[in-house]
């Protein structure tokens, strides 16, 4: 029985710990939008293309 509740506890601490450290879609899509190689080369053609 004891082994039942550990493992409870262990299931639900773990889930309120990965939520801790989710971040918004938002932030993931801003964050790839800054720092991805492949997206910043094409906004810089992008950019290039409209002079």
């Amino acid at each position: 029985m004891n082994i039942s509740k550990l493992l409870k506890f262990t299931c639900i601490s773990i889930l309120a710990s990965t939520s801790l450290h989710a971040i918004t879609l938002k932030d993931s899509v801003e964050k790839v939008l800054v720092t991805n190689p492949e997206v910043i080369a094409e906004k810089n053609n992008q950019k290039a293309l409209e002079r």
